[in-house]
């Protein structure tokens, strides 16, 4: 495991070292808070090595079963993190008037200490990008909690409340290229649309369509054909971790047998995001809270990362680009370690600007 330290370090080098593998891995970033600055522009963003975390706001006290995170979002994107999950649930929805929506995590708030709201965290997102232009942030939008709004609530108001500002926000319903999506961010909603945004965009609807995303299964492309999830969370018992484990790193392959278009002139068919969700709990079982999963589960996709990634069972390159696709974590920073995040980025290696 490699040490805390500065996101943007004088010594550049990371190692990081698996003890029973004997297993040595040294990276080399130049910067974590605008990593995407060295990649192509001419590249889909679902074929760029992409970490993220899963109901990214949820690191206040709370409950332990739906806290996920134990950093802020600011210090996520410093850190390298390029995709949020966010949950929301509207406080004023028949009126569609007021951007007011709640942070929640299935029916409960993110925190014990008062709510928690989805302006700041956006507001904190686009400042971001106005700092770091060369970089672009993915986040996901999906209704949660114990109100009576709809799905369709919620599309009117984040299109009229947020989505506002094109040069800001990415709402066309298709995978951009990287040049397109800098320094904006990238809707991918999880939500039906109200009718009228149904024909934004020449009828195409709105935003990056993932509003029928199957149910907790290890391997599903949703109906638009741009997002293939892996997302089982159900992990009853301890003992089911490893089967966690096995349908994340069968993702990752999936991810990484892709091989994407030279350019943007060559893309013929659609090429989706590979989302890998590393994440599970149950909350009747306290070693599987999500942070009980996390500190087995993180550790064991870096090593499939640094030691297995992209070979053959014979240890050869296989045919695909090697990308990791989009894997959401839990727990990214605990204690100062952001080895899968690295391990992620790592990945882009071949998606470098050239001399």
């Amino acid at each position: 495991m490699s040490s805390e330290g500065n996101p943007d370090p004088p010594c550049k080098h990371i190692t990081v070292y698996h003890p029973e593998r004997h297993h040595l891995t040294i990276a080399y970033r130049d910067s974590y808070k605008s990593w995407m600055r060295s990649l192509r522009d001419d590249v889909l963003l679902s074929s760029v090595s992409i970490p993220g975390t899963h109901n990214s706001p949820t690191y206040h006290k709370a409950l332990p079963s739906v806290r996920c995170q134990c950093v802020p979002v600011r210090k996520q994107l410093e850190r390298g993190i390029r995709f949020l999950d966010v949950r929301v649930q509207p406080e004023y929805p028949k009126t569609r008037s007021t951007d007011a929506m709640t942070l929640v995590h299935g029916v409960f708030p993110i925190s014990l200490t008062g709510p928690r709201h989805f302006r700041p965290l956006i507001s904190e997102v686009l400042q971001f990008l106005e700092e770091n232009p060369s970089e672009t942030v993915i986040v996901s939008v999906k209704r949660e909690g114990r109100g009576r709004s709809t799905d369709e609530d919620l599309s009117v108001i984040m299109h009229d409340h947020y989505a506002t500002d094109l040069s800001k926000w990415f709402t066309a319903p298709r995978v951009p290229y990287l040049g397109e999506a800098r320094g904006k961010i990238v809707l991918v909603r999880r939500f039906h649309l109200d009718e009228q945004l149904t024909h934004e965009w020449g009828g195409q609807g709105w935003g990056i369509n993932a509003d029928t995303w199957a149910d907790n299964s290890p391997n599903s492309l949703c109906p638009s054909g741009d997002l293939c999830i892996q997302d089982f969370y159900e992990v009853l018992d301890t003992e089911n971790i490893g089967r966690k484990i096995q349908y994340s790193t069968e993702h990752l392959r999936r991810a990484a047998q892709c091989v994407s278009s030279a350019s943007s002139k060559e893309a013929t068919a659609k090429q989706p995001f590979y989302i890998n969700f590393l994440t599970a709990s149950n909350f009747w079982k306290m070693g599987c809270w999500p942070d009980k999963i996390a500190a087995k589960l993180n550790p064991a996709i870096v090593e499939y990362l640094c030691l297995e990634h992209n070979r053959t069972q014979d240890g050869m390159m296989s045919g695909g680009d090697g990308s990791t696709g989009v894997v959401v974590c839990d727990w990214v920073g605990h204690q100062g370690d952001w080895d899968i995040v690295r391990c992620i980025i790592g990945m882009n290696a071949r998606l470098e600007k050239r001399p």
